[in-house]
């Protein structure tokens, strides 16, 4: 008899899936799904988390771990990257994301930082 081993995979970016089980003593949702096929990390969403910022926390999370590659694990770029986008002006999220209406469009001060507030950047957590 064969056995199929499965490739591993180091980390699944879900932010946009939904949390989970809604039964508050249900321990099955997507994060332990994913682990138990074999992935060895999942970052996903504890609520309904705000597109733009969100995208900004993945976008910095994935470079920062392609920067790093072997030096950390996948949880330290996560909080790098919430605090990134947490601390990040208007001004250099419009120059990051030039392509963002919602950004663009944004009646704030340059020097705002429109993020800070946690429910932009605190939903994503690490698990794994």
């Amino acid at each position: 008899m064969e056995t199929q081993t499965r490739p591993v995979r180091r980390l699944c970016t879900a932010p946009a899936c939904l949390y989970g089980s809604r039964l508050p003593d249900e321990a099955v949702g997507l994060p332990s799904t994913l682990l138990e096929t074999g992935v060895a990390g999942v970052v996903s969403a504890l609520w309904r988390v705000p597109a733009v910022a969100t995208a900004e926390v993945v976008i910095r999370m994935h470079r920062l771990l392609h920067q790093e590659t072997g030096r950390m694990t996948p949880d330290e770029p996560l909080r790098r990257a919430q605090q990134g986008t947490r601390a990040a002006t208007l001004a250099e999220k419009r120059a990051t994301f030039p392509e963002s209406a919602e950004l663009r469009d944004l009646a704030a001060p340059d020097d705002a930082t429109v993020h800070a507030h946690p429910t932009y950047w605190a939903g994503l957590h690490y698990t794994g």
